[in-house]
């Protein structure tokens, strides 16, 4: 059911435009979005490449269609996963909504220290401003063309939020809602769209807190990460040599 007032996170046929066969190379540095669950919903990792806010699918986990009640996504895979992006990139910054995975956040923060940060999506005030800077960019945004990425951004629609708190003299019917993301209709993944928010948020605030500099090391020579359309999760990060 099409819920009032709500509009595409991107255009379908534009978004399909702007797929580009690239490649992640070791060292590119990078910005990392997170969005996970434990069963019914799906779980996801996407990179935004600070040089370019190109946009790649390092992993996306699906409950099976059907509604497997006992089904769980691979928490283990996921970490091992995470692990091997900060391996092989520099990542600069990575916001992770923490629902049902704060104890990972935890380890990921001892480890990696303060690249890693808590982005609650449940906080309208917060992804009202990581989707903003979405949408406004969206035109412009390039990605690795990678089908589940491309599917739960079509997935995703923009709807009102709460209204937001008024500034001192604002007039009350000049009050704007705080943006928020929903799904299309029932039974359709978004969060693969929301970890992509979040990695593109993540990248403009590290390119304001200096993320790119001059001196940044030149990108090494490509290395064999799926990037094209239609690759497989079964042939993830760990099959490379990272």
């Amino acid at each position: 059911m099409r819920r009032i007032g709500q509009a595409a996170l991107a255009d379908p046929t534009h978004w399909d435009l702007q797929a580009r066969v690239d490649q992640l190379r070791p060292g590119d540095r990078i910005a990392l979005g997170f969005d996970g669950s434990r069963n019914r919903d799906a779980t996801a990792l996407i990179a935004a490449r600070l040089s370019d806010g190109r946009l790649f699918q390092l992993g996306v986990w699906e409950s099976p269609k059907g509604g497997d009640r006992d089904w769980r996504v691979d928490r283990v895979e996921v970490d091992r996963r995470v692990r091997e992006a900060f391996g092989a990139y520099q990542v600069v910054l990575m916001y992770a909504d923490p629902y049902r995975w704060q104890d990972y956040l935890d380890l990921w923060s001892a480890d990696f220290g303060d690249r890693v940060l808590e982005f609650p999506t449940n906080v309208e005030q917060r992804m009202d401003r990581a989707i903003e800077r979405f949408q406004t960019a969206a035109a412009d945004i390039t990605h690795d063309g990678s089908e589940d990425l491309a599917r739960h951004v079509k997935n995703a629609v923009i709807v009102k939020g709460s209204r937001k708190k008024l500034r001192p003299g604002e007039e009350t019917d000049l009050a704007q809602h705080y943006l928020k993301l929903a799904k299309r209709g029932d039974g359709l993944w978004i969060d693969a769209a929301v970890a992509a928010v979040l990695a593109y948020h993540a990248r403009g605030r590290a390119i304001e807190d200096g993320g790119l500099t001059p001196d940044a090391p030149p990108p090494a020579p490509p290395m064999s990460v799926p990037a094209a359309a239609g690759w497989s999760e079964t042939s993830g990060l760990a099959t490379v040599g990272f």
